[in-house]
């Protein structure tokens, strides 16, 4: 029994330990290794890559965002496997890591992704898009407007809005209509940060009146609308 967690090991100490019996220090290593010096790099990522193959999910885990810390690109391939693992910790990492490489040849499987039949990987591929290609965001999230779960709509309105792209107004406007009031409500926040009437609009019809008052006096202090 562990009571506390092991200490941070040092480089040397992280490359023993990716051996080690106990599930926590290999964890513990994988960590370490996500910041080896500069002259070390490659023995980390070599270390690191071997332990995507861990028994253990918190270990495969770790060492994937340990590999998109050191921007190892040639684990990709083996990170874009790990979509299907069979531990939903692991898929949720890998797709943050896809994106975190910043490998756009990440992207067509990140949008194979957004059809998973399981809602956290869909969830995580719309962040996941939004952050490596924002530019194709709009139009790759657009077909998610119904998707069945409410978290990946709601995520959706949200990672839309955060991109400030006018060619995502039309998403949003359809997700105002949404059952769930969050949805609509983050909906309604992205279109005003698009600015214009209609934004401003769609964002009173949303809101509930305690929900327009906060958002009118934080609109007001950045001289978005007038108070």
């Amino acid at each position: 029994m562990r009571l506390f967690p092991p200490l941070r090991p040092n480089f040397d100490a992280a490359l023993r330990d990716v051996r080690a019996k106990d599930p926590t220090l290999r964890a513990a290593a994988a960590e370490r290794l996500g910041d080896a010096p500069a002259d070390r790099v490659e023995e980390a990522r070599a270390a690191l890559r071997a332990m995507l193959e861990d028994r253990s999910g918190a270990v495969r885990a770790q060492a994937m965002a340990s590999l998109a810390r050191t921007k190892d690109a040639t684990a990709l391939d083996a990170i874009l496997a790990r979509f299907e693992d069979g531990d939903p910790t692991v898929r949720q990492v890998a797709l943050i890591a896809a994106a975190e490489l910043g490998d756009r040849a990440a992207l067509p499987a990140l949008k194979e992704a957004l059809a998973s039949d399981r809602p956290e990987v869909r969830f995580q591929a719309v962040a996941s898009i939004a952050l490596l290609a924002p530019d194709e965001a709009a139009e790759a999230l657009s077909g998610r407007v119904d998707d069945p779960d409410t978290e990946v709509r709601a995520h959706l309105a949200d990672a839309l809005g955060a991109l400030e792209d006018p060619r995502a107004a039309e998403t949003l406007a359809a997700l105002l209509d949404d059952d769930a009031p969050h949805v609509a409500r983050g909906a309604a926040i992205g279109l005003a940060r698009l600015g214009g009437a209609q934004g401003h609009r769609d964002s009173n019809s949303a809101f509930d009146a305690a929900d327009r008052d906060l958002y009118r006096a934080k609109q007001a202090c950045r001289g978005a609308i007038p108070a």
